[in-house]
């Protein structure tokens, strides 16, 4: 199976988005697929663990001031489609699993156009295309585009119910059967050797685990801290911890 995964950041700011699409890339290259990860990033967290056959650079401007992007933003969109429809025609993908706002939105229009599933792994942050007050036409246009976008892709994979009930109750019209909660696809293997490696240095009393994000529902640091009480519990209860 060809899955096209891509993550593009006309703003190249860099987030979750990307290390959401790096972890599927590994994951894919466990299975014994090879996903094609498009970025416009060159940062070595984005990167990191990919194999440069996988990767494919597009090549979408630099980053500049916020007045800026603002001005040159429709161009860079209409670059970016260009781009998006290169890659389909040249690698004629099964799946396209796009990572960001952007590049959702054209990739479904895209992939509505080819027949081609499109499916969304943790989309991206909507509060700000959804909920927001709008404050120009071209706003009003991307919260348009995304609204339609997320109603005509073909699933969509949601971190959490509080982010599956967000989207639902601001886009009636979607099918609630597209829209399936599927936990972080953290790869465990990284903890055990995380944990070996500690071992190894002598250090077993303690792990640090560090959370960065914004504290909202839809980041899911609830879940975080329920899991930490019932970890507290079960080695306190517990003759081995």
């Amino acid at each position: 199976m060809k899955i096209l995964i891509s993550r593009i950041s006309p703003s190249h700011t860099v987030g979750g988005a990307e290390l959401s699409a790096r972890d599927i890339c590994r994951s894919l290259i466990k299975l014994g697929h090879k996903p094609v990860y498009m970025t416009n990033l060159r940062s070595s967290r984005a990167l990191k663990d990919i194999p440069r056959s996988y990767i494919i650079n597009v090549p979408l401007g630099r980053k500049y001031p916020l007045t800026v992007v603002k001005i040159i933003r429709p161009f860079v969109l209409i670059s970016l489609l260009m781009h998006y429809l290169v890659a389909i025609i040249k690698f004629r993908p099964d799946v396209l699993s796009p990572q960001s706002r952007d590049d959702q939105a054209i990739a479904t229009a895209l992939g509505n156009i080819f027949s081609i599933p499109t499916i969304w792994r943790d989309p991206g942050d909507l509060k700000p295309q959804l909920s927001h007050e709008i404050k120009g036409i071209l706003q009003k246009l991307n919260r348009q585009a995304q609204k339609k976008a997320i109603i005509n892709t073909t699933a969509i994979f949601t971190l959490n119910e509080d982010e599956r009930q967000y989207i639902l109750k601001n886009i009636p019209q979607l099918d609630a059967k597209k829209i399936s909660v599927i936990q972080s696809n953290i790869l465990f293997d990284d903890y055990n050797k995380l944990i070996e490696n500690k071992k190894s240095k002598g250090d077993k009393k303690k792990i640090t685990i560090g959370y960065i994000a914004r504290l909202e529902k839809h980041k899911g640091a609830q879940y975080l801290i329920k899991s930490f009480i019932k970890l507290q519990h079960k080695c306190n209860a517990s003759s081995h911890y």
